[in-house]
């Protein structure tokens, strides 16, 4: 009998549900967008390229995201690498969790369910985007888990 089933079968109370952060509760791509044009705007690199390359799901595999993005120009350098990823860490933006997600949320927030995030990109970044997202509203904790560890 599958796990589905044997919880439909006993009415197992869920009491706990816990959510990874990128890609899940909102489009990752928002927030590689706002960097990108605070980046671009700083730094006069060309937005609309760097943004069609992320776009285009060339930069899914990347290790080296911004350098990558600044190679693709041809304006690498160390600095500006580092320039970006700060961004990365500390952007002010705008950005929103999926609609059907932030409808889940609310509901199960409404309930004794508790909820949880667990998250294991940057710590500074994962707290960045927390905070734009405004997701401690809705959440009983967060962990992130490169607080105990590089992952």
């Amino acid at each position: 009998m599958s796990l589905f089933g044997s919880i439909v079968k006993t009415k197992m109370r869920i009491t706990a549900v816990i959510f990874d952060l990128d890609n899940t509760l909102y489009d990752e791509n928002q927030y590689f967008s706002e960097v990108i044009s605070a980046a671009c705007s700083r730094y006069d690199l060309d937005s609309r390229r760097m943004l069609t390359m992320l776009k285009s799901g060339r930069l899914k595999q990347s290790r080296d995201i911004f350098g990558d993005l600044l190679r693709d120009q041809d304006r690498y350098t160390p600095d500006l690498q580092e320039a970006m990823f700060q961004l990365y860490r500390t952007v002010d933006c705008r950005i929103s969790l999926h609609t059907d997600v932030h409808l889940l949320l609310t509901h199960l927030r409404k309930t004794s369910v508790r909820l949880a995030l667990l998250t294991n990109g940057d710590v500074l970044a994962q707290r960045n985007k927390v905070r734009v997202l405004g997701i401690e509203e809705f959440v009983d904790h967060v962990v992130y888990a490169r607080e105990e560890g590089k992952l």
